[in-house]
């Protein structure tokens, strides 16, 4: 790895290359701080042994690598600890050419961690095979360094792009193209991988194989793929000299993968799916080398921060700033983990978003400024032209004094020069007439002349062209031509014709050799071009031979004609009669001129006059035009003067206002700094949080801010310091909700940097977005054309909504939320899906989810930004008020709709007065006094302004009568708010508990038009909040199971009294809470008073003032306590008269419960409805089912009605009687594979139809519920016509997966049995009418049978006492039974009870029965209320309040009490306590379940810790193996017939088994703990035991192995040491006196091993052999000699009885014993032995649930055997019905 040239000669080179490989190797691996000290502390060990290093040379921060010398021929793999800085600026310059090559935008910060992954990532890359798993949250910079890190190494970078149809066959296809690119091109490549593309965990299968083997099976099935692949490698490997065959080949191929890919896994540690795809693909971890990236250390984050904010110029206070965002920073994720503990939401802070944030509080800052700088500036101008405007005036009133005496002497001078300048002008008239008849004259001739001239030019005119062809002829002789002619000794005719022509013009001889000699001259082209054509005479011309030539027409020779041409232009030029013309032209010329020169002088005299006149005049026109001037300049004085007194009087207010103003701004842009950045803060961490924790950490920063001196506003507000009034005022009106936190949440959508994700539950986003943009698009991501209508919206610049996001964000939009858009020839283009579309500026992108409480992955909110959208108490308080208005008073709702409406349209125009006064002012140019447009503008402006100022002022003082009127009614939309949110809080105990807001509306407003009238206003607010709360608690009773109506009364009654101030918090937690005490007093009575019970006891007296003396009261008067708690309605009782609450009748009702709590807990299901009732009335506790009938009439065409199922009801036979009654046809399907189809076919039918559909157990079809969804949402919008008669039926058990649009906007019923035994009996008379006319014995076996029915019925809710397993009994069970019984008595003379019995007793509900001890149970039921004992009166309990009725049975019912006691079923008041006890908890479990979390502020122990301290624990105090060979020799006594003793026998079973349990609880202890330290992988057996460690539960896997038990891990351990230690004593001593049976792992075989050993001893055979069984009053220690036959048992408790020693009988508990423990009980065998009919046979349980697996034997595994109880006082079916029975182990 190393060159010498690397050590620089020094010793300590190697050393530390040692240390950094093995720390790349192993200790980045390491998460622990500990565990990474504890590597390099190994380590440094290591060397000191072998090599002579300095130790503080040996530290972590030491690096080798070879990215500085990259580009050199020899990369030097070296030390660059030292040379960091050298790094940062080659990385950098590094990072500026990727951006280049690749267009792709990296904002990257060289900090020391970030350059350490950097190093550690290339090191890889330098590797052959070298593949990463890089594990962090989203947005810590893991893909961003594996890019740069590629790019330094050249390699090629790929990642698979996921669309919506990208699925195993497209991730098989780009895996190909990375193999062939790998392993057949031999390229270097680095396939990068997120979490986020896991679309499928086959992906990771693949990526498995390709770690492990570099192949992935089956990939390249296909032939000619295989083909493909041996043709591309082929030439290389026979280069490299392998061989040609298809093994070789593909070896070849591999390797080259291997060499040549490298493969980046970016995973997120995020929630177990990273824990659990490293055990299931072992690769990921054993083939990659890990780096963790954890959280930012300080220092980086302030490194950080510097850099981003060097960016802004001019900033003050860096440095403070910096540290303020690291502050914050680590606030956020501190407020993220107390958010979590509290409200079980989770929100992420990941680098990512710290940079967001920074870069976010950059931009905002530099835009605010701008702002307020532009305003400033405005105001400034404005103001520097009212001071101009001022300054003026003075000067103005001086000029118009001093400009008033000139304009006098002006005046006059002006009337002189006028009447002298008339006298001249009259003159100069006369001369000029004069001249004029002269000049007239004049032109006559001039144009007689003229004529005569253009008639001989146009002669002239006609012989041009010819003459100018000539002249170009004559210009192109050329000396050849001359010299060819001058050869001619004989000249032709024609030539000697033509130079006879030319010399008679040039006046020259003409014979041949003149002519000659005229051509050999010089010049005689010259003389030709030039010659004077004047110059010919009239004498030439009529020479013969030049006329001879003018008459030729044609020259054939070209040289000679060139000559000819010329002279015959002259010729004809001159022939010509012109010139007689212009003889005549002359002479008329001479007159002419004479006549000019006698014009020139009289005109020479005119201009003289003209003159004279002209210098008058503009003397004159001077003095006019300085006295114009002077008036023009008085008036412009004048007007001034008013323009600026105008100017004065219209800004004398704004003048004022705009200096305020200037100051304020002025502060405000000091103040800006910590304002922009709370509010980016605000916009980047906090959207996803609800307001009180906003709150929080704005209250943190805050005082951070006053810390370090950062100027920030007192009363700073995020919409104050982002947005205008004015906006916020249009997101109003267009349905964002009126309150603060969601006019923030409005301000963060509209400021964020990322695209917007809000939670939106109750749709208000939703319903803002589409009302303030009207052409906003919507879509939602399961329309299958999606990605096309996004590609259009983006390149268009529309703005998109996507609707009902889930909690994963599709895939194919994620370079829109990352906003990847490159630039490619001036064009802003980004890539969604597979194309690349133009990006417009004006696009918006949303997204809102109907999801309340979603659980959201790193990356989702690196690449959103996150808003918790849904509704707050004020704001759903706003808009219920205005329900109400809209109702009670319309006409001050319609006039305040109005005013907010008039009111910003008001502010908006007074802005844009104000704002137009500013721009005229900043605009204007020269004088402004001068600009009469802009001072009427102004003076517009400022009458508008005011106007409108004064219309804004007497609008808010009609604003403020209206809200005084509102705020009457205020109340009312309190208790509406109120019961939403309580709505809204059940949905959190049951998914199916789910309403709309528009849903909880519709109620609200039904309910005002219910509300009785009455002028009297106190009164109707009553009414008001009455017929309020009662319609919303009865719709809304109707959709929830028996068990949480009560729930959901006491919390709605809750809710208003904590509203109101009557219940404070501390009672509230009190109430729900366990809480410790602060100052301990020692417990009075721990008998009575369990320590539980005293802590609240002493908790209350802490936190409730009234209750400040409540210990020692109760300790004062303990047994007077003690007697009111054994009273039954505890809550109607009077306290003790000797305690001072017994005088006290202001004591709040709300203490009561928490002193019920105290001191009877079990009481409080009782409690919290005599509260509701005291509160609230009887309605909200006795409220009667809601009739099927009821639903129909209230049901719409539109709206589903949801059956949420329960067992054991079913609401068909019951749908069918109302289709039936109502006529209509009903057509059902239940739901399951394959039948959505048929649904969907049904449903149409029926609503063009008009039938009823039934869609039966929707939970079975989950893959089917969004396609429910969409035909859902279609039939309640009301986006198709449905037949008025259609209805459509859901049934459906609670399914967290329901569609919730469905589930919120429907009309939901539950339907199961009645809890009670009044309600069962009501619901079986009406469901089953009987005839009035039916016999008398008919209608009593009905009422006794469906009492019995009703009884089996509520028996199950005593758990085990009731019945072992808890039977799902049905109202076909009552219909079958009864009809069989109206078939006995009506076709048998004597009615046959036992028949009746069997068939009722034994089929039709035995059928179910399972357990052999329910069936007698059972029967023994019956036949208390079947048989020939039923007559009228017949007692049905001791009590007498249950009996057969004579008759009108319904209204003997109706008075039956709604609580009913135990007796009626055959059982003990512990019963009831127990089942009271468990339902009393069950009840403030659910309530404390739905409240948010009260997160500890002390110091709490990591989940590592917890489990690592009990693990040791536990390997510390686990008992040794037990070893046969230390048992006691007579153990190994052989018996008679050779065998060993039957006890000894189970003793070495029991010992197995003991010893496999010890051995797997020691095994798996020592693989947890090195789990926790990282030295083994954790297995999912290893994962389910940290987390039953966690929560204190025995692990899955030591369960398999243990004996059967309910005890928590903590008793079950103490147990297990317990019974380790019996085996051990029973194995080591020769007898013991008495065992303890519960201690065995098989009982039963024990038992078995007792008749056994009788069987052998005495030689009876076994199957004639039981048990006879004594309860001894004696303790097991007491006993010292070996009993003789049988053994003795002993370790048993009681439940139902307990056992009278003395009479040696079962008796009665004691009221609030629930077990009895029995001292010891003889087991002796005995031959066919009988017990009397006094014996209770009692079964005895493993475990107190008694349910077990159903074994070979017909019993249950939990079952061990019956045991004989003697019974003097009651018959043995007494403690049948009291679920009398055994139990070898309690729960604790």
């Amino acid at each position: 790895m190393i060159r010498p040239i690397s050590c620089n000669n020094s010793n300590d080179t190697i050393p530390k290359l040692w240390v950094h490989e093995c720390a790349r190797v192993f200790c980045d691996r390491l998460i622990s701080v500990q565990d990474k000290l504890w590597f390099y502390n190994t380590a440094v060990e290591l060397l000191m042994r072998y090599f002579s290093v300095n130790k503080d040379d040996i530290t972590s921060n030491i690096l080798f690598s070879d990215i500085l010398k990259l580009e050199a021929a020899n990369v030097l793999y070296e030390e660059v600890t030292e040379k960091r800085k050298v790094i940062v600026k080659s990385l950098q310059d590094k990072l500026d050419d990727y951006m280049m090559a690749t267009n792709d935008k990296m904002e990257l910060v060289f900090f020391d961690d970030a350059l350490e992954h950097i190093l550690r990532i290339s090191r890889i890359f330098r590797q052959p095979r070298g593949n990463a798993m890089l594990i962090g949250v989203g947005g810590s910079g893991k893909q961003s360094l594996t890019k740069l890190a590629s790019f330094l190494m050249r390699s090629e970078i790929f990642q698979i792009e996921i669309v919506k149809t990208y699925n195993a066959d497209s991730f098989r296809a780009d895996l190909i193209k990375i193999l062939m690119k790998t392993g057949g091109e031999r390229i270097p490549l680095t396939f990068i991988f997120n979490e986020a593309q896991i679309v499928q965990e086959s992906f990771l299968e693949d990526i498995n194989n390709i770690l492990n083997t570099g192949e992935v099976p089956n990939l390249f099935a296909k032939k000619e793929d295989l083909e493909q692949v041996y043709n591309t490698v082929r030439p290389q490997a026979i280069r490299a000299k392998r061989l040609d065959s298809p093994e070789s080949l593909w070896t070849f191929f591999v390797e080259g993968i291997r060499n040549s890919l490298h493969i980046v896994l970016c995973m997120s540690p995020v929630g177990n799916q990273l824990r659990i795809r490293c055990r299931k693909f072992p690769s990921l971890v054993n083939c990659c080398t890990i780096d963790w990236f954890t959280q930012w250390p300080k220092e980086a984050l302030l490194e950080v921060a510097n850099k981003f904010l060097d960016k802004i110029p001019n900033l003050k206070q860096k440095e403070e700033l910096a540290q303020m965002c690291m502050e914050v920073n680590l606030q956020v994720a501190n407020l993220s983990d107390i958010y979590q503990k509290e409200l079980r939401r989770q929100v992420y802070t990941t680098p990512k978003s710290y940079l967001d944030q920074i870069q976010l509080y950059a931009d905002l800052l530099i835009q605010k400024q701008q702002e307020h700088g532009q305003v400033q500036r405005k105001l400034a101008d404005g103001l520097d032209k009212l001071f101009e405007a001022n300054k003026t005036v003075a000067i103005l009133k001086i000029d118009m004094e001093t400009i008033q005496p000139q304009l006098i002497e002006q005046s006059a001078k002006t009337e002189e020069f006028l009447k002298q300048l008339a006298i001249d002008q009259s003159e100069a008239n006369l001369k000029e007439r004069l001249v004029n008849d002269e000049v007239q004259i004049v032109n006559q001739q001039a144009s007689e002349i003229k004529i005569i001239a253009d008639e001989a030019q146009t002669e002239l005119n006609k012989a041009l062209p010819a003459m100018k062809e000539a002249e170009e002829a004559l210009k192109n002789i050329n000396k050849n031509d001359i010299t060819e002619i001058r050869g001619f000794i004989s000249p032709p005719p024609v030539v000697q014709l033509v130079l006879e022509a030319v010399c008679i013009l040039l006046q020259e001889k003409t014979d041949w050799n003149s002519a000659k000699q005229v051509m050999i001259s010089g010049d005689f082209t010259e003389r030709l071009t030039k010659y004077d054509k004047s110059q010919i005479t009239e004498q030439m011309l009529k020479n013969r031979n030049l006329i001879q030539f003018v008459l030729l027409k044609k020259v054939k020779l070209a040289k000679v004609c060139v000559c000819g041409v010329e002279l015959l232009i002259i010729i004809q030029g001159i022939v010509k009669e012109v010139e007689p013309k212009k003889r005549k032209v002359a002479d008329k010329q001479q007159i002419l001129e004479v006549k000019n020169k006698e014009l020139a002088l009289k005109q020479d005299e005119l201009q003289k006059v003209r003159d004279r006149v002209a210098r008058l005049q503009k003397e004159c026109d001077e003095t006019v035009e300085g006295k114009n001037l002077l008036e023009k300049k008085l008036e412009q004085t004048k007007k001034r003067l008013i323009a600026a007194e105008k100017l004065t009087y219209l800004l004398a207010d704004e003048g004022v206002r705009w200096k305020d103003q200037i100051k304020l701004i002025e502060q405000v842009l000091q103040q800006v700094i910590g304002d922009v950045f709370l509010a980016a803060c605000t916009v980047s961490y906090l959207g996803a949080f609800t307001g009180q924790y906003r709150e929080q950490l704005l209250k943190n920063a805050i005082e951070k801010l006053k810390e370090l001196n950062i100027p920030f506003s007192e009363n700073y507000s995020l919409s104050s310091t982002l947005e205008s009034q004015i906006v916020i005022r249009d997101w109003i009106i267009s349905g964002l909700p009126n309150d603060a936190v969601s006019i923030d949440n409005g301000v963060i959508v509209t400021r964020a940097d990322r695209w917007p994700l809000m939670i939106d539950p109750q749709g208000q986003a939703n319903k803002w977005l589409k009302q303030f943009n009207k052409e906003l698009k919507v879509m939602r991501f399961t329309e299958q054309h999606f990605l096309k209508g996004l590609q259009q919206c983006i390149s268009s610049g529309y703005e998109v909504l996507f609707e009902e996001v889930e909690e994963k964000l599709e895939p194919s939009v994620d370079s829109v939320l990352q906003k990847q858009i490159i630039e490619v020839d001036g064009r802003r283009l980004i890539k969604v899906g597979d194309q690349k579309v133009d990006y417009h500026n004006q696009f918006k992108l949303y997204f809102t989810t109907k999801i309340a409480n979603p659980n959201y992955l790193p990356e989702v909110f690196i690449k959103t930004t996150v808003i918790k959208f849904s509704i707050t108490f004020e704001g759903l308080c706003d808009q219920l008020l205005g329900d109400v208005m809209k109702f009670e008073k319309p006409e001050i709702e319609k006039q305040r709709d109005e005013i907010i409406i008039k009111m910003s349209n008001a502010n908006k125009q007074l802005k844009g007065a104000q704002d137009s006064i500013l721009d005229l002012l900043a605009n204007v140019t020269g004088n402004i006094l001068d600009n009469e447009q802009l001072i009427h503008t102004l003076e517009v402006s400022k009458f508008q302004s005011t106007d409108i100022q004064r219309s804004l002022e007497e609008t808010i003082i009609v604003e403020q009568q209206i809200n005084e009127s509102r705020n009457l009614y205020h109340s009312v939309a309190i208790r509406g708010t109120i019961l939403y949110f309580v709505i809204s809080d059940m949905s959190l105990i049951d998914p199916m508990y789910q309403y709309s807001l528009q849903y909880f509306k519709k109620l609200y407003n039904i309910s005002l038009n219910l509300t009785p009238k009455t002028d009297l206003l106190s009164q109707r607010l009553l009414y008001l909040e009455e017929t309020i709360t009662q319609t919303v608690f009865k719709d809304i009773c109707r959709g929830l199971f028996q068990q949480h109506r009560k729930i959901f009364s006491f919390l709605i009654c809750a809710q208003v009294q904590r509203q109101n101030g009557s219940v404070s918090n501390a009672a509230w937690n009190l109430l729900l809470r366990d809480q410790i005490p602060s100052t301990p007093i020692i417990n009075p009575d721990k008998v009575y008073l369990k320590d539980s019970q005293w802590n609240l006891i002493l908790c209350i007296q802490e936190q409730i003032t009234e209750l400040t003396d409540l210990s020692s009261d109760i300790k004062n008067n303990l047994l007077y306590w003690k007697e009111f708690t054994q009273i039954d309605d505890i809550y109607q009782a009077s306290f003790p008269a000797q305690s001072p609450l017994a005088v006290c009748s202001t004591l709040n009702p709300f203490y009561r419960l928490l002193i019920i709590k105290a001191l009877k807990p079990e009481k409080i299901m009782f409690g919290l409805t005599e509260y509701v009732i005291e509160m609230f009335g009887e309605f909200y506790i006795n409220l009667a089912s809601s009739s099927m009938d009821e639903i129909y009439q209230s049901s719409e065409p539109h709206t589903p009605i949801i059956f949420i199922l329960s067992p054991g009801a079913d609401p068909t036979q019951t749908l069918f009687k109302l289709a039936k009654e109502q006529q209509s046809q009903i057509d059902v399907i239940s739901l399951g594979q394959g039948q959505g189809k048929k649904a969907e076919h049904l449903i149409q039918k029926g609503q063009k139809e008009g039938t009823w559909v039934m869609l039966q157990n929707c939970h079975l079809a989950r893959s089917w519920m969004p396609q429910l969804e969409k035909l859902m949402e279609s039939l309640t919008s009301h986006q198709i016509e449905v037949h008025n008669s259609f209805r459509i039926f859901l049934t459906s058990m609670p399914a967290a997966y329901f569609p919730v649009s469905t589930l919120q906007n429907g009309l939901k019923l539950t339907t199961e049995p009645p809890r009670g035994l009044k309600s069962n009996l009501l619901r079986s008379y009406q469901e089953f009418q009987q005839a009035d006319n039916q016999q008398k014995l008919f209608k009593q076996l009905f009422f006794s049978i469906s009492f019995f029915h009703a009884i089996v019925q509520e028996r199950r809710k005593f758990g085990p006492l009731g019945f072992n397993i808890s039977y799902e009994f049905n109202d076909s069970d009552l219909d079958i039974s009864i009809q069989m019984m109206k078939m006995f008595i009506s076709q048998e003379e004597e009615i046959p009870w036992d028949a009746m019995q069997f068939m009722i007793g034994q089929i039709n509900y035995g059928g179910r029965v399972t357990d052999d001890q329910d069936r007698v149970c059972l029967t023994s039921i019956l036949k208390k209320y079947l048989g020939d004992h039923i007559e009228n009166n017949v007692k049905f309990s001791n009590s007498g309040i249950y009996y057969l009725p004579e008759d009108d049975y319904i209204n003997y019912i109706s008075q039956l009490p709604n609580q009913e006691d135990p007796e009626v079923f055959g059982m003990h008041e512990n019963a009831n306590i127990v089942f009271q006890t468990q339902e009393s908890q069950k009840i403030l479990d659910i309530i404390l379940s739905i409240q948010p979390r009260v997160s500890s502020t002390s110091t709490q122990k990591s989940p590592d810790m917890i489990v690592m301290e009990k693990a040791i624990y536990f390997q510390s105090n686990l008992p040794e193996l037990l070893d046969k060979n230390s048992c006691h020799q007579r153990h190994y006594q052989i018996t008679e017939n050779g065998s060993v003793q039957s006890l000894s026998t189970v003793l070495f079973q029991e010992i197995d088994k003991f010893n496999r349990l010890l051995e797997l609880i020691q095994s798996t202890l020592v693989q947890m703990q090195q789990a926790i330290k990282g030295l083994v992988l954790i297995s999912s057996d290893l994962d389910e035991m940290y987390l039953a460690f966690l929560n204190n539960a025995i692990p899955p896997n030591w369960m398999k192995q243990s004996y059967s038990t309910l005890k928590p891990l903590s008793s079950w351990f103490k147990d297990l040491i317990a019974r380790v230690n019996f085996i051990r004593s029973w194995m080591e001593k020769d007898f013991i006196p008495a065992y303890w049976m519960s201690g065995l792992f098989y009982p039963q075989g024990f038992l078995t091993g007792v008749l056994q050993t009788h069987s052998r001893k005495y030689k009876i055979p076994i199957n004639k052999l039981n048990f006879k069984f004594k309860v001894l009053d004696i303790e097991q220690d007491r006993i010292r000699d070996e009993v003789k036959d049988g053994v003795y048992v002993y370790g048993l408790y009681l439940e139902g009885a307990r056992w009278d020693y003395q009479h040696e009988t079962l008796i009665e508990q004691q009221v609030g014993q629930i077990y009895f423990p029995l001292a010891m009980m003889y087991f002796q065998p005995m031959e066919e032995y009988q017990i009397g009919d006094e014996y209770y046979n009692c079964p005895c349980y493993k475990t107190s649930n008694r349910t077990g697996v159903l074994s070979t034997t017909g019993q249950s595994t939990n079952f061990i055997l019956s045991i004989d109880l003697m019974s003097k006082i009651e018959k043995p079916e007494y403690w049948t019905l009291r679920g009398t029975a055994l139990i070898s182990q309690l729960n604790d």
